[in-house]
């Protein structure tokens, strides 16, 4: 079994390097999750979270292979993601419930050489604290 090591936080710029090398597997692809791991050709791991800071929370809510599979990323030999956000007030989003003051939309669209995918993440809060989701590169260490 390999191990995660040295892991580094990482904007959307590094995210989209290391998936330039495609996609292997995918953990965590699963709904309400609050993690996602993205296991790259290249050795790389990226992780998808939020980093909790008191009164917020953020979870993978829905994406098209949750009811489809995601053999678009079983072994791709690329792939591309871009982002969209989308706030309370944009007039087409709206929120899962009525608790949370604020909420955001994040959607995760990936293009692979296999076709795409969406992944929808929903955050929500006060208002006052971070709805986003963080990234982290982890490397796997070698057999050996």
């Amino acid at each position: 079994m390999k191990l995660l090591i040295d892991y580094y936080n990482c904007d959307l710029e590094e995210v989209n390097e290391a998936l330039k090398s495609g996609i292997i597997k995918i953990k965590g692809y699963e709904k309400e999750s609050e993690k996602l791991w993205i296991y790259c050709k290249n050795g790389k791991v990226i992780e998808f979270y939020h980093e909790r800071n008191c009164c917020e929370s953020v979870w993978l809510e829905d994406g098209d292979g949750l009811v489809s599979g995601f053999d678009i990323f079983t072994d791709c030999d690329w792939c591309k993601l871009e982002v969209v956000e989308k706030c309370n007030g944009d007039d087409d989003v709206q929120p899962i419930d009525k608790y949370g003051d604020s909420y955001t939309w994040t959607f995760y669209k990936f293009t692979t050489n296999k076709g795409y995918d969406t992944i929808r993440w929903y955050g929500t809060s006060n208002g006052y604290y971070s709805e986003s989701v963080d990234f982290r590169i982890w490397k796997e260490a070698q057999n050996g």
